[in-house]
This record gives structure tokens, sequence and C-alpha cells, in this order.
């Protein structure tokens, strides 16, 4: 396997400094979200795949925890090596991981809206494959540098939109956990109970944000909206710290994605020239 140093890749050496911002952007998230498995398993709290052999393969708690600790300690191994040196063959299998991560949680179900989970961390798994394919060209003739870069920003706004999407939806359908965030966190914050009435205000004006967001991102994603996604992934993914504690700081992180995926597009678009950018054409429109 031929390693990359932490630069962009080398066709994009000598160009806009914005493809290496969002290579480093994406490398973190992905960093974020190994972590954040890592910690949560060894605080013994679990994860879908444990949950899965308990279930449906009859395993014992005991069996399933070495299981646990290993995928989690791989992932980490892979996103610190893809950090240090990064190549799609590295981020493939994270991306990978992730995913199986994603559809046992599916498989479990047992709490609301769990039908709707492959879509809701499409952008767990949509990071790391991002990554892959930003330096999968390294490999590839017949793709020019900005055909790449293209692909690789379509990817991922069509991953922010998903999640928004659905949260959107969870919003609009009055989430139970998410009216505990609100209600949760403002209490911490102010000492005071949110009325029922006041809690499903919000909720109603957080879906229909969540979802115009989403349609802009596709359609129009001007920096306003992805500073929005980015600061509105950071807000949600805080919300269980300032819900229920640091305890929790786990799921922040994997929650990075959320909140730097949003830049790293931001960056992506601005390294590509305007008469070849992305916003307003699909990905086979790229030259």
């Amino acid at each position: 396997m031929r390693a990359i140093d932490s630069g962009p890749p080398r066709a994009f050496r000598g160009g806009p400094a914005g493809v290496a911002v969002a290579s480093w952007l994406l490398r973190l998230a992905v960093l974020g979200y190994a972590i954040g498995m890592v910690s949560a398993v060894q605080r013994k709290l679990g994860s879908g795949l444990g949950t899965y052999f308990f279930l449906e393969w009859g395993f014992t708690h005991p069996q399933v925890a070495p299981v646990e600790r290993l995928a989690a300690w791989l992932l980490l191994a892979l996103a610190i090596a893809a950090l240090l040196r990064p190549h799609w063959a590295l981020a493939l299998p994270i991306a990978l991981l992730v995913t199986l991560e994603a559809a046992a949680q599916y498989f479990n179900a047992g709490f609301p809206f769990s039908q709707w989970t492959l879509y809701a961390h499409a952008l767990r798994y949509g990071a790391p494959a991002a990554l892959a394919v930003l330096y999968i060209g390294l490999l590839s003739r017949g793709l020019g540098p900005h055909r790449h870069l293209s692909l690789t920003a379509w990817l991922l706004r069509a991953a922010l939109a998903t999640v928004f999407t659905v949260h959107g939806i969870e919003a609009l359908m009055q989430h139970p956990r998410f009216i505990d965030y609100i209600i949760g966190t403002a209490y911490n914050f102010t000492g005071h109970f949110l009325s029922e009435f006041v809690t499903v205000q919000i909720m109603r004006a957080i879906g229909v944000v969540d979802i115009l967001v989403a349609v802009l991102v596709l359609v129009r994603p001007r920096p306003a909206v992805l500073y929005w996604m980015a600061f509105w992934g950071l807000v949600t993914a805080l919300a269980r710290v300032t819900t229920f504690g640091v305890g929790h700081h786990h799921e922040v992180l994997v929650r990075s994605a959320h909140f730097l995926a949003p830049l790293a597009v931001l960056c992506i678009l601005s390294a590509i020239p305007r008469d070849r950018g992305v916003q307003d054409h699909a990905p086979g429109a790229a030259s």
C-alpha cells in the first residue's frame, strides 16, 4: 500500500489550501468518532455490534465485551493511521466498520425512530467514505482533480442533507429524546422547566429549519448554509452533555462529522474554480 503524506493528494499540491484543510477536517471527524467508540466500550456502555451479538447470536456479556473492544480499538488504530498517513485503503475499512455499527443499531431497534438509523448515521460513515473518494484519485487516471473534488463534495452534501432531513422529521414528530434535550438543557442553564407548549413549538421550528437547510445544501450550498449546519451540528451534539453531563462526552465525539463535515464541504467548494464548481451542477457535469 502506497502511503501518502499529511498534505493533500499530489494532484492538488500547489493548489488551494482548502483541499488540505478539508482533508484534515474529515480525518479529525473520523478520529473523533473512533475515540468516542473506544470511550463508550471501555466504560462498558456497549455498542450496536455488541448488542447485536448478544440479542441475535446468543452471546453472553463476557463473550461480547472482547469483540466490542477489538472492534473499537481496531477502528481507533485505523483512524490514527489515516490521520498520519492518509490513504483510501485506510479510509474504506473505517467506513465499513462504521456502517456495520449503524446497521447493527438498526437491526437491534428498541428505541424511537430506530428504523431511520442508517439514514441518521449517514455522516458518520459518509465522512470516511468521502475521505476515501478524495484520495482514491491518486490511482485513477480517468478523473481529473476538479471532478474528484466535485464527487467528494456531493457525497458529503448528500450525507448532510440526509441527516438534517431525518432529524427535521424526528423533530416535527416530537422525538422524545429531543424533548429531553430541550427541557434538560433549559433547566440546567436557567433552573426553570419549559412548558410542554413552548417545547413543542421549539421542536416544530427546529424541524422546519432542519429540512430547509437540507434542501439548500443540495441545491444552493452557500457558505451561510454550511456555517449554520456546522454550528447547529455542534449545538445538537453538545446537547447530550448539556442535558446529562460530561459523562456523555462520547456521544459528542461520535458526532464529530456533524460539525466538521459542513466545514470540509465549504473548503472543497472554495478550491474548485467557479466555472467548474459544483454549486449548480450534478457530479457528472463537472469536468
